[in-house]
């Protein structure tokens, strides 16, 4: 029955009021995406497009709950190195009438992280003994500014949760206030299950906890065993469990034992001090002098707060006997402080300092995330030393003093914050939904019909993509990653392409050769059945490999940028040569004089010999009119022992010079192979010779490790080149049969 003074004690109560004007405030930015939540995308290219497909997939098509088969076909991958939320997944799997809203439940969930925040703060504060006004304030400040939304830009969905860090932080304050059993077999739940959310998240509020009970244990001057086994059972126990976990589940092996990026993607002062949106950016690289390097650790604080930290701070340091800080607070503040370490990367210094490698750590590459905590805690942290030091020093008018600072904090952040929502107007939040076929194109609906009535075995995008080895790459095109997903999703057929974290390089390797026409058997054959491929040809240039296939595709329609077609597996694995063959019978080298044709199998200097990436290796050098004109294949076998990133972070250049005129033509990166032999990678490219230059052909790289190059090759376009040295040694065009 309606009863009017319920409505208006709920309105009066603090959290309610708080939610409605939270609520409101984030009305004006995203009622359309609030009213649009299943037929709106935030993007769809890139880590956006990619998070959301295999999210989507994995509810609705992957056989298993732990093995993802929407990309890297015939492998698939563990869930937890696709960044589909597998705990989400876990649940919508179960059921089916969900599927088509599962859009639409990923971003009621992120928002609705969104409006809670306020509300866990609020709550942090009244434990804190906060004034009401103060409190509110202080809670949207830090809500409207947190770096979670930016997330949602960047397209990492499972780290768009605002509320993650702020529960933690009332759950570790909770327990100290009352020391229930409970509430810590709450935070060791909440920390295991958030590693099935983002192993970041659990990692990082593992760490949290467990420095904070180490630190509190301390400060309360606990017994050693009883203190250990909190700690341990708050955070490291569920680390140990995620280890084991993935130690049972995970079948892919050969991994990178090292990610890229783990010592650049961190944090420095000028990520918490500079924005990279707003009013104030300019003037605050200009004072700081430093923009933020990298996004990764992107958390700024807000000028308001950078205003009231340079007023306050130094107060907070002279009057610091006078403040009197709770514990729980006091250990949150340190465990902050240690991952702000984190954050800037002295790992990775004292590995260096002290020549020792932590492989744990190092599996980790986005090091800056960790300074999250510090965002969500130092207000925390700062407000109540400044309330301690208030009540102390000017009793009567603290609470008026507290409150001002509050207010003046939000209206900062509020106005910073219109900046923060609209510098995206036009970027995120225009896209369909392509994961609701309702909202799909009539020639896409008609694609998807022939593709379900000929039971192709999976798509193949020309150009292919392959992100996540770490070690190799193939192009990442925009173009085909967003049809192929599109078909993919709603055929249920896998994509033969991958764009995820860490996979395989054995795997990576195995998936690169699938076009391989030469080799005669491949490690993929036995996991291909006997139906076509669906191939998705798009305009962006592509691989000679991939010519390969596409030319024996039998075309079925085109549009103006898109052609689509079947490939056959017999097809793919028949040696596809040119019209013009020619034989070598041993391994000789070929000049350039005898044939418009370059062969150098080996020689005695670098880099056919052992060679450091950091020296100009020439290859090979011509002079004006020492190849003819034309179009060529450039090839060779690329060798390393290194199997980490670095060790294919260099470049084949392609140099020509006449007099004065010197210049790059073409820049060559190693880590895009198109094949692979026995120990080593192949590298095929098409450039273009004008016989008036003089050529160089030289490899670089800036680190720091050992590599060597065999079988140089030029030919001209149109012309293969058969090389036999045995019965069971064979190449063609550079790659063994």
């Amino acid at each position: 029955m309606f009863n009017p003074s319920r409505i208006k004690s709920a309105l009066y109560n603090p959290y309610v009021l708080l939610f409605l004007i939270t609520l409101s405030y984030y009305s004006f930015y995203f009622l359309n995406v609030f009213l649009n939540l299943n037929t709106l995308l935030s993007s769809s290219v890139d880590d956006s497009l990619k998070n959301y497909f295999t999210y989507v997939f994995q509810i609705k098509n992957s056989p298993s709950p732990l093995h993802f088969t929407g990309y890297n076909y015939p492998f698939g991958e563990h869930v937890v190195y696709t960044d589909c939320q597998p705990l989400l997944t876990f649940v919508l799997r179960l059921f089916p009438f969900t599927h088509n809203y599962s859009i639409g439940i990923l971003h009621f969930l992120m928002f609705a992280s969104i409006l809670i925040t306020p509300l866990i703060y609020l709550r942090l504060f009244n434990q804190l003994k906060f004034p009401l006004l103060a409190s509110s304030a202080i809670s949207l400040s830090i809500t409207i500014l947190s770096p979670q939304y930016f997330r949602i830009y960047c397209g990492h969905y499972a780290l768009a949760y605002v509320c993650i860090i702020p529960l933690s932080m009332l759950f570790v304050m909770r327990y100290f206030l009352f020391q229930k059993k409970g509430t810590l077999y709450t935070i060791f739940t909440f920390n295991s299950v958030l590693f099935l959310i983002h192993p970041y998240y659990g990692l990082g509020l593992s760490l949290f906890t467990c420095v904070s009970f180490v630190c509190v244990s301390l400060f309360q001057k606990e017994k050693f065993l009883p203190a250990i086994s909190k700690a341990f059972i708050a955070g490291i126990l569920p680390v140990i469990l995620f280890k084991v976990f993935m130690a049972i589940s995970d079948r892919h092996i050969g991994r990178s034992p090292e990610p890229f990026g783990n010592a650049d993607f961190i944090s420095e002062p000028s990520s918490f001090l500079v924005p990279s949106f707003g009013p104030f950016s300019q003037v605050l690289t200009k004072w700081i002098g430093a923009f933020p390097r990298h996004f990764e650790g992107y958390s700024y604080l807000g000028l308001g707060f950078i205003l009231l930290l340079i007023a306050g701070l130094p107060l907070l340091i002279v009057f610091h006997k006078k403040i009197k800080y709770q514990n729980a607070l006091l250990g949150m503040f340190m465990a902050c402080i240690f991952l702000l370490m984190f954050s800037f990367g002295i790992q990775y210094k004292l590995q260096e300092v002290f020549g020792f490698k932590i492989q744990a750590l190092n599996q980790f590459r986005a090091m800056g995330r960790f300074s999250w905590f510090a965002y969500y805690v130092l207000p925390l942290f700062f407000f109540y030393g400044i309330y301690e030091l208030l009540k102390n020093k000017f009793n009567r008018h603290a609470k008026n003093a507290l409150n001002f600072l509050a207010l003046f904090y939000l209206i900062l952040n509020v106005y910073e914050g219109n900046a923060y929502f609209k510098i995206y107007d036009g970027v995120i939040w225009e896209d369909r939904n392509v994961f609701n076929r309702n909202l799909l194109k009539p020639e896409e609906t008609h694609l998807l019909d022939i593709i379900q009535k000929k039971k192709a075995q999976a798509i193949l995008p020309l150009p292919t993509f392959y992100i996540g080895s770490e070690m190799y790459e193939r192009s990442n095109p925009t173009k085909p990653m967003f049809l192929s997903t599109i078909y993919a999703y709603h055929s249920g057929l896998p994509i033969v392409s991958a764009c995820m974290s860490r996979t395989s390089l054995l795997e990576t390797r195995s998936a690169i050769n699938l076009l391989n026409s030469y080799k005669k058997h491949l490690a993929t054959d036995a996991f291909l059945n006997a139906e076509d491929f669906f191939v998705i040809k798009t305009d962006e240039p592509l691989f000679e490999d991939e010519l390969r296939a596409w030319h024996v595709t039998t075309r079925y329609l085109q549009n103006d940028s898109t052609q689509f077609g079947f490939l056959s597996k017999n097809k793919l694995r028949q040696p596809i040569l040119d019209s013009k063959l020619l034989t070598l019978q041993s391994n000789k080298i070929l000049p350039s004089d005898s044939l418009p044709l370059l062969y150098l199998p080996k020689e005695n200097r670098t880099p056919f010999l052992q060679s450091n990436a950091m020296v100009y290796e020439m290859v090979h050098e011509s002079d004006t009119n020492g190849i003819p004109s034309g179009r060529y294949i450039l090839s060779f076998h690329y060798h390393t022992d290194d199997k980490t990133y670095i060790s294919t972070a260099n470049s084949m250049v392609v140099a020509k010079k006449r007099g004065e005129d010197y210049h790059w033509q073409d820049v060559i990166p190693l880590k895009h192979p198109s094949g692979f032999g026995d120990g080593y990678s192949i590298i095929e490219r098409r450039i273009e010779v004008d016989s008036r230059y003089a050529y160089e052909f030289f490899i670089h790289g800036g680190h720091d490790f050992s590599y060597h190059v065999s079988n140089f090759m030029l030919r001209p376009l149109g012309t293969s080149l058969r090389v036999v040295t045995s019965e069971k040694d064979t190449l063609y065009n550079n790659y063994p049969r």
